[in-house]
């Protein structure tokens, strides 16, 4: 009976927690209103430029993954190159449920299998109090206010997984770059 009463509000807890990811990156997604316009334009060419978008098709094959860590699934969508997992929003949960811990879950075990290729950093300054920097240093400097965010129950173990497995290369407006270090990796 519990479980069939949390899939009846699977659903609407899912589009709440869409709707507060949006609302709580409003200031993220005035910045690509150009991108939003022109995807209800049949037909219109996409026309953006930033500079992290041109360092990833620069730098990255159509095929390989990228993790935009700070929730811009702009960046991938204009840059035309996947994530290498589903959830895009990790670490933030917002809500500590099984079906968050499940997408927690998700999300490290894709990106274990398929590691990207490279990890753009792009946490803003006012969400370092919300989500984990990738840069230790920025973390000490910045405690989370644990009693304004839920984060995944895992996210230790996904910052020591990139820490193991990623170098910091470049920094592009503020933004680290971190590419997936060959020699850490097993062969498959």
């Amino acid at each position: 009976m519990r479980a069939r009463n949390f899939e009846n509000f699977s659903t609407p807890l899912v589009l709440i927690l869409i709707l507060i990811t949006f609302a709580t990156h409003i200031s993220t997604w005035k910045n690509y209103t150009t991108v939003l316009a022109q995807l209800t334009t049949p037909h219109a060419p996409l026309d953006y430029r930033d500079e992290i978008i041109d360092y990833i098709q620069k730098n990255t094959a159509p095929e390989d993954k990228v993790l935009v860590w700070g929730f811009r699934p702009i960046i991938n969508f204009v840059a035309q190159r996947e994530s290498p997992a589903s959830y895009l929003p990790y670490p933030l949960s917002h809500v500590d449920t099984p079906l968050a811990q499940h997408w927690a879950d998700g999300f490290y075990s894709q990106l274990k299998k398929n590691p990207p290729a490279l990890i753009i950093n792009m946490i803003e300054p006012a969400d370092r109090e919300r989500i984990p920097d990738l840069d230790p240093k920025i973390r000490k400097r910045y405690k989370i206010k644990w009693k304004d965010v839920v984060l995944a129950h895992n996210y230790k173990d996904v910052l020591e997984f990139i820490r193991e497995n990623y170098i910091r290369v470049d920094n592009i407006n503020g933004y680290d770059i971190y590419w997936l270090n060959v020699t850490t990796q097993s062969p498959p």
